[in-house]
């Protein structure tokens, strides 16, 4: 048969947690543990989802019907390695992973914000340290939307005329994608969400709720996530997430993405280690890791050979739910930083195409390895210079009437 599953074609799927905000113990971290019977799977073309069920005595959880993805609770009394080899051998599905979840670590213990009463976050030291000033003369992200795969965001004064029509709820399945809960990672996507206004403060803001308020999501959410962007217009989209395993339904759903010109930003682990993480090491993916205002990298960030860009992640001003204000560290919002200084990038040189875009920030980066030297190579291009990105070349001319 002529056909690659999904499993086959990639590592089995693993859940992504939310990047960690904090530097956790490695024992601290959880690998994504596979959900017992549940299944995603790719139907071929004019297949019904409802005769595929109906052989495996399943149930369908959950659909994303404009790219025939499905998920599938699957019987409880057929053991799921059982299930999996069915499905390979179905004509029916093009393919199929077994869905997971994971979680961030700290985020069972501890929250990671420490709030503040004033609205500093465009006057923090981190917006001179990369030349926002300046680089705000010649883009501000005009016309882009940035989509926020995340926890969420909150309505909040400092977002006010920010927020793109079309979010959505992946854990509800509603349209309500505030960032709400009581687990200790709510306002995780709303600290995102200030941090890429600051940077590009004219781009649209897509929310996109795929992880609860505990930091925790499945991967089957993470790609419908992704569609959802695609569907409603992003040209960023921004993935403060990571997992020690690559899932293939997320991987294509990027790969899409890219296929499309729009460009995808995910943050590194916190874990001060070189393991490749997803969807950060996805190929075309921008992975981000941390450093400090001294360009050296945070002790608790990832790094590694497949880091592309470095931004600063420590002691970050940005916003959470109930207009609050907050303090916080992690390659989740260095990630946060490259996203908007990608739709700065975007607003300027859209039409000369992605892989000028990707030059631009790349190639336009501040080499730090000089204060590094034991992680040379492992940090990528170095750090982001939005400034000198929107610097390297002129748009297009405009044609004459």
């Amino acid at each position: 048969m002529n056909r690659c599953s999904l499993r086959a074609r990639l590592s089995p799927v693993a859940a992504l947690m939310v990047a960690s905000c904090l530097a956790p113990s490695a024992s601290a971290f959880d690998v994504g543990d596979a959900l017992e019977d549940q299944f995603v799977i790719r139907l071929a073309p004019n297949q019904s989802i409802e005769e595929v069920a109906a052989t495996y005595g399943a149930i369908v959880l959950a659909a994303y019907e404009p790219r025939g993805l499905y998920l599938l609770g699957t019987d409880p009394n057929i053991p799921d390695a059982d299930e999996d080899l069915a499905f390979d051998f179905d004509d029916r599905i093009e393919g199929d992973e077994q869905n997971s979840e994971n979680c961030v670590a700290e985020g069972h213990t501890q929250s990671f914000f420490v709030r503040i009463a004033e609205q500093t976050v465009g006057k923090q030291p981190v917006a001179g340290f990369v030349s926002l000033p300046f680089a705000h003369r010649l883009s501000t992200g005009v016309g882009v939307t940035v989509a926020v795969l995340d926890t969420g965001i909150s309505p909040h004064a400092y977002l006010a005329g920010s927020i793109a029509p079309g979010g959505y709820n992946f854990i509800n399945n509603n349209a309500d994608a505030n960032d709400t809960g009581a687990g200790v990672m709510a306002g995780h996507g709303t600290f995102v969400a200030g941090l890429i206004h600051m940077v590009a403060p004219d781009a649209k803001i897509l929310p996109i709720r795929v992880m609860d308020s505990s930091g925790m999501g499945t991967s089957f959410m993470i790609a419908e996530g992704i569609y959802h962007a695609i569907d409603h217009g992003a040209r960023v989209i921004n993935i403060s997430m990571s997992s020690p395993k690559n899932s293939s339904v997320v991987a294509d759903a990027i790969a899409e993405a890219q296929s499309m010109g729009i460009i995808v930003v995910a943050s590194v682990d916190n874990r001060d280690s070189d393991d490749k993480v997803y969807p950060a090491a996805n190929g075309g993916v921008i992975a981000v890791a941390s450093t400090g205002m001294s360009d050296v990298k945070s002790a608790f960030s990832g790094f590694g050979p497949y880091v592309d860009l470095c931004a600063p992640g420590e002691d970050l001003i940005s916003i959470l739910p109930n207009n609050q204000f907050a303090v916080a560290s992690g390659t989740s919002f260095s990630a946060a930083l490259v996203s908007g200084a990608s739709a700065l990038v975007t607003a300027r040189f859209d039409s000369q195409g992605f892989s000028v875009i990707n030059t631009q920030l790349l190639e336009s980066a501040l080499d730090i390895s000089r204060f590094n030297p034991e992680r040379f190579e492992d940090l990528g291009q170095g750090r982001v210079r939005p400034w000198q990105a929107l610097q390297r070349l002129r748009p297009p001319p405009t044609k004459a009437r």
